[in-house]
């Protein structure tokens, strides 16, 4: 059986699983846990609103990072 999934911002992957990024854990070590959670969850937001899609949420976040 094939599940369809009614509402695409389902697919956006969990903060704690983003977090586990290497890129994200490393940028925690750096610039704290705070700075590096807000902007996972600015890209989260992206990825609910159609901006970008669930899988590019990772790469958005690091970007955001200074």
């Amino acid at each position: 059986m094939v599940t369809v999934v009614d509402d695409a911002r389902r697919l956006v992957p969990r903060t704690d699983a983003i977090l586990a990024d290497p890129r994200l854990a490393a940028a925690e070590i750096r610039l704290g846990r705070p700075l590096v959670r807000d902007a996972v969850r600015r890209a989260q937001q992206r990825a609910r609103d159609g901006e970008i899609g669930p899988d590019e949420v990772a790469a958005a976040a690091v970007t955001a990072l200074p």
